[in-house]
């Protein structure tokens, strides 16, 4: 992770054993400046986090995607500030958030469990959750002075076979008994997924 370019300066890649031997010392390396950067993460994460477990998840972030180590030093740092700040990991098996690289650009993108994560400790929210429509179920969504929504599961679908998504939608239960509740199309989702940097990556192929 030397200097101010990207981890290792391992650009242009190699092939083969060379390419893993540069993707493993890259990696040294960015857990020696991640080390190094210990306590300036800690200083930014909530209770519930250790730094210890932040430099844990970032190493293995990019050790998946090794495109990160070709992404600026201050680039991946700010991700990582990002993340400790608002109390999410940058990767892992909870899908709060993901370290994206945009060429040489680090971005952390929240997972919608981050989000939710989020909402919940606001105060202001009692209960999220999201969920799946495919096809084969039973689904009513209504609009008006009170939005109603009907769904039950299709529990013969064949577990064999390929599901074939609708719809997704979100419920969050308000302090004080209030409910709202947001529901988009797969054709809508799939357009916001074209118009995404990402569309290959972080939160679109978990």
């Amino acid at each position: 992770f030397p200097g101010r370019g990207q981890i290792g300066n391992r650009r242009p890649r190699p092939v083969g054993a060379d390419w893993w031997y540069q993707v493993s010392t890259a990696l040294v390396q960015f857990q020696q400046v991640l080390t190094e950067k210990k306590g300036a993460i800690a200083s930014r994460l909530p209770a519930h986090l250790s730094p210890d477990r932040m430099v844990k998840i970032a190493l293995s972030a990019a050790a998946k995607n090794p495109k990160i180590l070709d992404c600026s030093r201050e680039s991946v740092l700010s991700s990582i500030m990002l993340a400790a700040e608002l109390g999410l990991e940058p990767g892992g098996g909870l899908g709060e958030g993901y370290l994206v690289p945009y060429g040489a650009t680090c971005q952390f993108i929240p997972g919608y469990r981050g989000f939710i994560s989020l909402a919940r400790r606001s105060g202001q929210i009692v209960s999220v959750e999201s969920h799946i429509v495919y096809e084969g179920d039973l689904f009513e969504f209504e609009l008006g002075t009170e939005q109603r929504i009907r769904h039950v599961p299709n529990l013969d679908r064949d577990p064999e076979k390929p599901a074939v998504m609708r719809a997704v939608y979100a419920v969050a239960r308000i302090v004080g008994g209030g409910v709202q509740s947001e529901l988009m199309t797969k054709a809508e989702v799939d357009a916001i997924r074209r118009r995404s940097k990402a569309s290959g990556s972080g939160p679109w192929v978990t």
